[in-house]
């Protein structure tokens, strides 16, 4: 039917345009990787900015489904480890002193009948922490 209407040529000519259009958007798009570099650069951009920066139109950077392609790009790309470095002045003793014994591990609550109960819990555990934090880092 679509072939009927139009002659083989425009047809296919219109068949390679769009697939070349999906396939630089689902793929290597080259504004991708610039995107990314301003990003990483300066960390205050946000998303549709670091976009116009790269040459992404502007409905392009408001395109909710091209941001999240990038950033699962971003988070694909990230580092897988880590190295920092800490300088300490505080002594062993002193650090082995602010350690104490765990409260409790918060459950995670599915919405049942049961889960009042166990946000409560969870409450209690968390003032439980934070008291506890808060006495350490007051204690000289």
């Amino acid at each position: 039917v679509f072939t009927t209407l139009y002659p083989v040529k425009v047809a296919q000519n219109l068949y390679k345009t769009l697939t070349n259009i999906i396939m630089v958007k689902t793929h290597e798009d080259p504004r991708v990787k610039v995107t990314l570099g301003l990003m990483e650069s300066n960390p205050k951009l946000k998303l549709p900015q670091a976009m116009r920066a790269a040459e992404f139109t502007i409905e392009e950077s408001k395109d909710p489904t091209l941001q999240m392609r990038v950033r699962r790009r971003q988070k694909k790309e990230l580092p897988t480890s880590v190295t920092v470095n800490t300088h300490s002045t505080a002594s062993v003793s002193t650090l082995s002193t602010l350690t104490s014994t765990p409260l409790g591990k918060i459950k995670k609550v599915r919405h049942t009948s049961h889960a009042a109960q166990q946000k409560r819990q969870n409450k209690k555990i968390n003032e439980g922490k934070r008291k506890e934090a808060f006495k350490m880092a007051t204690t000289l």
